[in-house]
């Protein structure tokens, strides 16, 4: 209905300009003609400029993409490494499983690529589009122009909304669509290949290193090229932009003067004029038609959400039910006191919970080798139990229960001086290499009565995403700034600082935020003195045990009070047991941790 009005109403101005044009004399005409040529000569050597300059920062783009082509390579090559080198080889040999895997991490991989090449063209645009239109009406839409370029059809909302968002959430699924199916490929045909049990990972990281990677190195320059390649097409479209406005302009300072002379010299001017006023007539009649036809329709407005952009896409398509939280919390007891500890790689979450228990629990030497909660609590002796595929806890080595959280939920007892009900979750490293792990750590999160959240120096986005995601779940949060020993004073309150300030910028609810070294604490006991004056686990470790028991204080309390109001009610008899759920984490579903 738009482009119909903006069409007819080009048609309606021009014959508008021929008729009054019409109506001058030929010596008025050759005279308004010389005036305004000069006008339009100056137009178009600015048009010419413009196109040049809009063509030659194309070339630029072609060049800085070329040379960001090799590093993205490599970025994601060490990505898919790490991930590769942690991952069970069970999980790599299941192609639906590698596709997850590999989508996930390259997505994540490509994002920052993405979103600066897609901010850059849009600003590039924003600039020249605004410099022009000094000038002369330019109708471009950098939007339409890059949507067509890169084969869509532009009609969701982000396109609309945040063409730069649109933008890059298409190069990321530009990604996921070519290098990564290639090299999921390349790694399935190795294992097809290779009778069972004779391909490992072992095989596989040498294949890697002598032919694989070298072809993935390809794919992503090649990538790379054809994104540059099409934000030319981008140049193109603004380049016919500027064309098609001058002509337009020429034809509205110049057009209706030579018409009208040529109308002049055959005599033809009155019958010419009448004709152009029957068919402006007509027009307009029509538009008002189909003005009262659509009016029904275009007057609906339903909400349709924008869609998610392209990495957080690619991860809500692979979200699958074993993600599933309430299957998850339907497992845990309720009345314990859970506490998740989140983090990135190498934030200490393994220290702390060893300082809470004031033993060594979790031997974590492997960082991001988790990957999935290992809950700790109390027991009258160490024990470590798995959650297996039918449900049912299985009892492991103490010695095994971190090499088991790799592939499987983990138990640990161990005989702390704690209160009996608080269970500190240890979630994996988010940053791990793989992304389902941020999933991982919002389930374990959605079912924990608090959260604690370790940070070290300076927060992240990808922290402060994560922790946005966790404290939209309601949950209380409190924050650690660990690994502080190396830090003089001022250091220490400036990331304290800085990290207020994150928190505030992105509406994080704090409930308290503590500064922390598991190193100086040991230290500290070891020579039997007080720890440092700024070190907090002291602090952390009575707010947290507090919060437990002020729990079991309530839950006794409500216990007390039903008794005496149903002293001869008997116990409500448990609920039947109902088919567990499909799904890794829907397991979790029969959790029992006693």
């Amino acid at each position: 209905h738009a482009d119909v009005r903006q069409a007819a109403a080009d048609c309606i101005a021009r014959m508008d300009r021929d008729l009054a044009m019409l109506e001058r004399t030929p010596a008025d005409l050759l005279s308004l003609h010389d005036e305004t040529a000069p006008r339009i000569a100056a137009l178009e050597q600015f048009v010419e400029t413009a196109r040049e300059a809009a063509m030659q920062a194309a070339d630029r783009t072609v060049d800085a993409l070329d040379e960001r082509g090799g590093e993205l390579a490599l970025e994601a090559q060490r990505a898919l490494s790490q991930a590769f080198d942690i991952t069970d080889v069970a999980r790599l040999r299941d192609p639906a499983r590698l596709h997850i895997l590999v989508d996930r991490i390259l997505g994540d991989s490509v994002e920052q690529f993405a979103t600066q090449t897609a901010a850059a063209v849009a600003a590039d645009y924003d600039a020249a589009l605004e410099a022009a239109r000094r000038h002369l009406p330019v109708r471009f839409s950098f939007a339409s122009a890059a949507a067509q370029a890169f084969g869509s059809g532009g009609s969701s909302h982000l396109w609309s909304e945040d063409p730069a968002q649109a933008l890059a959430a298409t190069i990321v699924l530009e990604a996921i669509g070519g290098p990564a199916i290639a090299l999921v490929e390349q790694i399935a045909a190795r294992f097809r290949a290779s009778p069972p049990g004779a391909y490992m990972k072992r095989e596989l990281l040498a294949d890697l290193r002598s032919s694989i990677w070298p072809s993935f190195d390809r794919e992503m320059r090649s990538f790379s090229a054809d994104v540059a390649e099409r934000i030319c097409k981008v140049a193109d479209a603004y380049a016919g932009a500027l064309e098609t406005a001058f002509e337009q302009e020429r034809d509205a300072a110049l057009g209706s003067i030579e018409r009208a002379l040529r109308e002049h010299e055959t005599g033809t001017q009155a019958r010419t004029a009448s004709e152009m006023r029957d068919v402006r007539a007509r027009i307009a009649a029509e538009l008002e038609s189909m003005t009262r036809e659509l009016a029904p329709f275009l007057e609906r407005s339903q909400t349709i959400a924008a869609p998610a952009a392209g990495n957080e896409a690619v991860r809500r398509a692979h979200a699958a039910e074993e993600f599933d939280r309430t299957a998850y919390e339907r497992g845990l007891r309720p009345q314990r006191w859970r506490v998740a500890v989140l983090g990135a790689l190498r934030r200490g979450k393994s220290s702390l919970i060893n300082t809470f228990a004031g033993r060594r629990v979790l031997a974590d030497e492997v960082a991001g080798a988790i990957a999935y909660p290992v809950h700790v609590r109390y027991g009258e002796q160490e024990q470590a139990f798995a959650l297996q595929f039918d449900g049912a806890w299985r009892e492991i080595e103490v010695e095994n229960a971190l090499e088991e959280a790799t592939r499987n939920p983990v138990l640990i007892l161990t005989p702390w001086q704690l209160p009996r009900e608080l269970v500190l979750v240890h979630a994996p490293a988010f940053d791990a290499g793989d992304s389902t792990l941020e999933d991982v750590c919002v389930v374990a999160a959605g079912a924990a009565s608090e959260v604690l959240c370790l940070f070290s120096r300076q927060l992240s986005d990808r922290e402060l995403a994560l922790y946005q995601r966790v404290a939209d779940l309601g949950k209380p949060l409190m924050f650690a700034h660990t690994l502080a020993d190396n830090e003089t004073g001022a250091e220490r309150r400036h990331v304290v600082e800085l990290a207020q300030q994150y928190l505030r910028e992105r509406n994080i609810p704090v409930q308290r935020l503590f500064t922390l070294s598991t190193l100086e604490y040991a230290q500290a006991k070891r020579e039997h003195r007080a720890p440092a004056g700024w070190n907090e686990v002291d602090a952390l470790v009575s707010t947290i045990t507090a919060h437990a028991d002020e729990h079991m204080t309530r839950l006794a309390r409500l216990e007390r009070a039903a008794a005496q109001l149903e002293p001869s009610r008997p116990s409500p008899a448990p609920p039947p047991e109902q088919e567990r759920p499909r799904g890794l984490f829907a397991r979790l579903s029969k959790l029992r941790l006693r």
